[in-house]
């Protein structure tokens, strides 16, 4: 019984080993797989960093681009059509720029025809003030149902229909505003996309924060309506279209700078009832008397 004991034995022992290397494999393999993940990871940072920039490049390269163009819609399609003789008679009769064809440096329609429908038609002026003052001037053009606007890249298309939404938010609250490029114009005060979006953001992480009256602004005699305004990037202390944004703004500040030594005050002075312990508080076991012998 002794011999097969120590065969018993030496059988676990032996199990016990090859375990022990097989840990060990398993730790070496793991080792691997986190340097492998970790080189991974760094090749993704460098390629989403080289995207990044080769989207900012293609962006600059597509402004740059278009900087002196505009869009048309709304002239009519036709076969054999002298696009720029009937551009600059356009120009000419309705809005009194005395352009010439030398202005262009080339005119064309985009997209594919389709019966029944004009395609809209992108102008390349050789100088961007000629651009300019059209643009200026098209309002002038709603009674021929024409409408020029400016030739943008997809991203700040993009931008426009966010600016859009925010104008007839402005709108709906009675203020003067519009849209001029990439910015909106409120009560004269050009506002560009991030600093409304900061502001909205503001105002939804504060909802119900602020008191019921703060939404209704305060005006005397008839005046002109306030003007948006974020503590970020818009530093206008007297503007008030939503006029809880500052004090809100200021909470939020006071909350990242203090939360934490906050909590751990809260958490010295409470005293957590019977039965229930604060997820918060820091809990600390006594030790239990010695009892003497």
């Amino acid at each position: 019984m002794g011999a097969n004991g120590q065969a018993s034995n030496n059988d676990l022992l032996q199990i016990l080993r090859e375990l022990r290397d097989d840990v060990k494999d398993i730790k070496c393999n793991l080792a691997e797989q986190k340097q492998h993940i970790a080189e991974l990871d760094n090749k993704v940072l460098v390629l989403q960093s080289e995207n990044e920039n080769l989207k900012r490049q293609l962006e600059f390269t597509q402004q740059k681009l278009k900087k002196n163009n505009d869009i048309i819609f709304g002239i009519p399609e036709s076969i054999n059509q002298n696009l720029q003789d009937e551009f600059v008679h356009l120009i000419q009769t309705n809005l009194g720029i005395p352009i010439t064809t030398n202005d262009l440096n080339d005119i064309y329609r985009i997209g594919q025809a389709k019966t029944g429908q004009s395609r809209p038609v992108i102008v390349e002026f050789v100088r961007n003030f000629t651009k300019q003052i059209i643009i200026k001037n098209s309002f002038k053009l709603k009674q021929v149902k024409i409408i020029i606007t400016n030739d943008l890249t997809p991203k700040e298309r993009e931008e426009q229909k966010k600016l859009y939404k925010h104008l007839q938010e402005a709108k709906a609250k009675n203020y003067n505003a519009k849209i001029s490029y990439n910015k909106l114009i409120v009560n004269g005060e050009r506002y560009t996309l991030k600093q409304l979006e900061e502001t909205a953001k503001i105002e939804e992480l504060t909802d119900g924060v602020r008191s019921p009256q703060s939404d209704i602004p305060t005006r005397k005699n008839n005046s002109a309506p306030p003007t948006p305004t974020t503590s970020v990037d818009i530093v206008s202390e007297e503007s008030s279209e939503f006029p809880h944004v500052k004090e809100a703004t200021q909470k939020l500040e006071k909350l990242e700078s203090n939360e934490r030594k906050t909590f751990v005050n809260e958490a010295r002075n409470r005293k957590p009832s019977q039965g229930s312990i604060s997820t918060r508080s820091t809990v600390k076991l006594q030790t239990p008397p010695v009892r003497k012998q």
